[in-house]
């Protein structure tokens, strides 16, 4: 009986640390490939999406002001500030 509680107890103590762990990591680290959320656009404020005739995605929001309409969150003009304009990457020399 002694060894099944130790065991149970155990086994808690792992997962609540597992779960720690995890939830503490994933708020503080960004993965690779993945963008913060100061810089992109949340799923939830996407009304819909289109492919264009040059094979590009547009997409619609909901809500033009601030993500997942809180002001708290970055606004999308701060957002469209950061996001180089077409001639500026022309200027680069993409060829777009």
């Amino acid at each position: 009986m002694k060894k099944k509680l130790v065991m149970i107890l155990g086994t808690a103590l792992l997962v609540a640390a597992s779960y720690y762990i995890g939830t503490t990591q994933a708020a503080t680290i960004v993965p690779d490939g993945y963008i913060k959320l100061d810089e992109c656009i949340p799923l939830d404020d996407i009304a819909y999406y289109f492919i264009d005739k040059y094979d590009y995605p547009c997409f619609e929001l909901k809500d033009t002001m601030y993500q997942l309409e809180d002001k708290n969150n970055a606004s999308y003009e701060e957002i469209m500030k950061k996001i180089p304009s077409v001639d500026d990457l022309r200027k680069e020399g993409w060829n777009l």
